[in-house]
């Protein structure tokens, strides 16, 4: 316990690196079909985590199956939404005319 203390803070560096690199991620992709844009986008992220982060606790962790399984819908809900809110979040410049 002692020794997860010295490493909270890198809980809120994790988050927001994942918040950060999923922006630009999806905006380097962004083809401005709204809302269905936003919600492939957390679908395919979620299969690029989510999946492999399952496979990984099932093998290397000893916990009960629940929290596998409920860690893979979380990411099946959270994703997803993070993908909306892009979508209803971003709006490109606009190129100036000339």
């Amino acid at each position: 316990m002692e020794q997860m203390g010295k490493y909270m803070f890198l809980i809120p560096v994790m988050y927001f690196s994942l918040a950060f690199g999923l922006g630009y991620i999806f905006i380097k992709g962004y083809e401005n079909r709204g809302l269905m844009e936003g919600l492939r986008f957390g679908l395919i992220i979620w299969v690029m985590m989510s999946i492999p982060r399952f496979c990984a606790e099932v093998i290397y962790y000893r916990i009960p199956k629940v929290f596998d399984i409920t860690n893979l819908v979380a990411g099946l809900v959270i994703f997803p939404i993070l993908g909306i809110l892009f979508a209803l979040i971003y709006k490109p410049a606009e190129k100036p005319a000339g």
